[in-house]
């Protein structure tokens, strides 16, 4: 029998020219990468800041005329007012002065405050309150004014100023403008940073009228001069205080920011706690409204419950163009209308979204519409990669998924992880929701959805999956997709509900275009117990259409009472599409303890500070692993540029004696799906380049004479230059 240490050695050495470096692993059955953590960091009212003391500097609340440059103090509520004077009444915008706080500031005795800037005159100095808190201030809007403690700033930096519980803020004017109404500042023209803030206050959101602006923390960004820099920052801030609902008419409420229309506001490190309810809210979200204009935001996290009739989000309800990053929602995310779009990082976009490194946590509960644990609804150029959703999504009557529920634009999916179960909670078919752990619908030109993986139940009816409800989109690729969750179709049909669309399946539940569907495997268990179409990979392929399948491996059984099921296809022998390449994929459930190659998934590592690309080769063995003591792969890497070969071979020893060992200590189920087992190879430090790869899938009797030889497959792929 050939020993483990003996083939490493020789797997480094014939690699060495090839891929530098080289390290080979048997790795566990986890298959996909998973989120890193959210990087924000919670404000406290205590800041790391040059100590300024009194004597060094002049009270600004005893200067008769406004400063035009130098450092000032602020000691009371005088301070406060006097410069709120300076800005608004003398129109001086204080650019080159810097101003402190220097103690906590009672605002008790200072009535209809109207805050600090004009759209005219917006403040533009430095204001630093070095973790001091304004407390007992009451502030109320005034119609087409913006609202806010500094109500309007362009290129002012504002910084490590609280909020205190016992501020008040009402915004309950009734005219159409769509102002900047927030707490700390309303309005932001063109360039700004707010940073450090921690704001506790009451928000009495009142307003009626047209569509309002508000944000907890600031209430809008906007670009005023077109011609100006436009740099726009909000840092670690946190929004931790209460938002009461708003009356029946539409608003945009975010925890930090309402609103953008300026194209380079970047929102970091923020944290929203409190909840947020509105009836007739058209984008809602923990961390920002809606934009309109290009926004940044990373490393935030929303931890409120968020309501809102449609547009509604963990992250971001609504945004046209956005990056979202290394960010976390765990509020439950709720529509309470019709026509939702809902997401746990965001709910709908428009033109451009991209979604990395995301966790969402959160319940969803859509009533009708589209809901996703990252993303709700998109009809632009969308790209998730490397997000992982953990928490149920319960739709009534609306495509639903564990990473987007509906795409009729560009979609890529990559790295993406479900783990929570996706539950109709009604009978009502009407509707003929798509429901899948990865992408309910994928509609529109083109759809990607490689390396991901779903490990929730999916329950309804009409078009379900593990990986996609619905394939529709023009162009379709699905590969390197594992399910493990077992999928439930149910319900009675009705005459609104075609048998056609009645259909279940491990990977796709329904194709309606043509496509490829490669190196996927399903272990879930299918259970159909409406009339219609079940299969292992894909519930049904629609007429006229054309579906190449390639080294798709079946784990998972099937269960129908009514209508066609497959092992592949549901429909496969009923159907006029063409589907191609059936003769390279495989039952295992038929065929018991077979050794075969389930995929391969392209990712990156860093170890010891150095960063590099690694392909990682999954296999799968049967039901009857009792009757092997190695299983490995002899893989054959061809680099095209040079037409250079290599040969690896490894092999995991002693399968059944580990497995049983771990049996007996009731080692968690998840190395045993569906009975069989998984293993895996991962080749490290590999160089940028086309390569073709052919993996042989080897197993060793326990008697230990001969080598059994499973499944060869081969394929090509790019190995992409690290990122830096």
């Amino acid at each position: 029998m050939k020993k483990l240490l003996a083939v490493l050695l020789t797997a480094a050495m014939t690699l060495s020219m090839l891929v530098v470096p080289v390290t080979v692993s048997a790795e566990t059955t986890e298959t996909t990468t998973t989120a890193t953590n959210v990087g924000y960091q919670t404000v406290a009212p205590v800041y790391t800041t040059e100590n300024v003391e009194e004597n060094d500097i002049t009270d600004l609340s005893g200067l008769s005329t406004a400063p035009t440059s130098g450092s000032y103090c602020i000691t009371d509520y005088n301070g406060m007012v006097k410069l709120a004077k300076f800005v608004n009444e003398d129109q001086a915008t204080m650019a080159g002065v810097t101003i402190y706080l220097l103690n906590n500031i009672d605002m008790t005795s200072v009535e209809n405050f109207a805050g600090i800037g004009t759209a005219t005159t917006p403040f533009a100095g430095t204001f630093d309150g070095q973790g001091y808190a304004i407390t007992n201030l009451s502030m109320s809007s005034v119609s087409t004014a913006n609202f806010g403690v500094f109500a309007s700033i362009k290129g002012a930096a504002i910084s490590n100023v609280v909020l205190a519980e016992t501020c008040t803020f009402n915004h309950s004017h009734s005219n159409d403008a769509k102002n900047g109404n927030g707490t700390l500042v309303g309005m932001i023209y063109d360039q700004g940073t707010v940073q450090n803030v921690l704001v506790n206050a009451t928000v009495n959101q009142m307003s009626s009228g047209n569509t309002h602006y508000f944000g907890g923390i600031v209430g809008q960004t906007t670009t005023k001069d077109s011609s100006a820099t436009q740099d726009i920052k909000i840092t670690n801030c946190q929004f931790s205080g209460t938002i009461s609902q708003a009356p029946s008419n539409p608003h945009v409420i975010g925890g930090v920011l309402g609103y953008s229309n300026n194209s380079e506001t970047v929102i970091s490190n923020c944290l929203n706690t409190a909840a947020i309810y509105t009836r007739w809210g058209y984008g809602t979200g923990g961390i920002l409204g809606a934009s309109t204009a290009f926004v940044k935001i990373e490393n935030c996290k929303n931890a409120g419950n968020i309501s809102c009739k449609e547009q509604t989000g963990g992250i971001v309800g609504y945004a046209g163009n956005i990056e979202i990053l290394s960010c976390e929602n765990t509020g439950v995310i709720t529509s309470i209308g019709s026509g939702a779009k809902l997401g746990g990082i965001i709910g709908n976009v428009s033109s451009r979204c991209v979604v990395q490194n995301c966790t969402n946590s959160g319940a969803l509960m859509s009533v009708n519409g589209y809901s996703g644990g990252i993303v709700g609804n998109s009809s632009g150029v969308t790209t998730i990669s490397n997000s992982k959703n953990e928490a149920a999504i319960n739709p009534t009557s609306s495509d639903a998924a564990g990473i987007i529920g509906y795409s009729n634009g560009t979609l890529e999916v990559t790295y993406c992880v479900n783990n929570g179960a996706i539950n109709n909670v009604t009978d009502d078919i009407r509707g003929q929701p798509r429901l899948a752990g990865i992408v309910g619908q994928a509609a529109g030109t083109k759809a990607t959805i490689s390396n991901c993986e779903n490990n929730g139940v999916v329950n309804g009816q009409s078009r379900i999956a593990g990986i996609v409800g619905e394939a529709a989109a023009s162009t379709l690729t699905v590969e390197k997709c594992l399910n493990f969750g077992t999928i439930t179709a149910g319900y009675n049909t009705s005459s609104d509900g075609a048998v056609a669309y009645n259909c279940s399946g491990g990977i796709v539940g329904r194709v309606n275009t043509n496509g490829s569907i490669s190196n996927c495997t399903n272990y879930g268990a299918i259970s159909h117990t409406v009339a219609g179409y079940a299969g292992g990979i894909i519930g049904t392929v629609a007429d006229g259409k054309t579906v190449t399948f390639n080294a798709l491996i079946n784990k998972g059984t099937q269960s129908h009472s009514t209508g066609a099921s497959d092992w592949l296809c549901g429909n496969k022998s009923a159907t006029t599409a063409t589907i191609n390449g059936a003769d390279s994929c495989y039952d295992v459930t038929e065929e018991g303890y077979a050794t075969h190659f389930t995929g391969y998934q392209i990712g990156t590592y860093t170890e010891n500070e150095v960063s590099g690309n690694k392909i990682r080769l999954v296999g799968t063995i049967g039901s009857d692993y009792a009757n092997y003591d190695e299983v490995g792969f002899i893989v054959k890497i061809t680099r095209e540029s040079d037409g250079e070969v290599k040969t690896v071979e490894h092999y995991c020893e002693a399968i059944y004696s580990s497995l049983l060992a771990e049996n007996n200590n009731t080692v968690a189920a998840s190395k045993y799906r569906q009975g069989g087992y998984m293993f895996a190879l991962a080749l490290y430090g590999i160089s940028a380049g086309e390569y073709t790869f052919e993996v042989q899938t080897i197993s060793l009797a326990m008697n230990g004479e001969s080598y059994t030889v499973g499944e060869t497959s081969t394929f090509d792929c790019t190995i992409p230059v690290p990122a830096a």
